[in-house]
């Protein structure tokens, strides 16, 4: 299991704008409002091939050029 904040790292992402994308496009459907994302394996990879999830970490990168 992983974090959201720890995934955003891991992506170059900040975490509260990971977040925010993984709410507005429910990305993972079985979380409780107001509770810690608790994500496993089959969780990660829906969220980091989520295009909209994509489009962020290429826009950090180019922001990094």
């Amino acid at each position: 299991m992983t974090s959201a904040p720890e995934l955003a790292v891991s992506l170059g992402l900040d975490p509260k704008w990971l977040r925010q994308l993984i709410r507005d496009h429910r990305l993972v459907p079985s979380h409780a409002h107001g509770a810690r994302y608790e994500l496993d394996a089959d969780d990660v990879a829906h969220i980091t091939a989520h295009p909209a999830v994509r489009q962020a970490i290429e826009n950090r990168s180019r922001r990094l050029r």
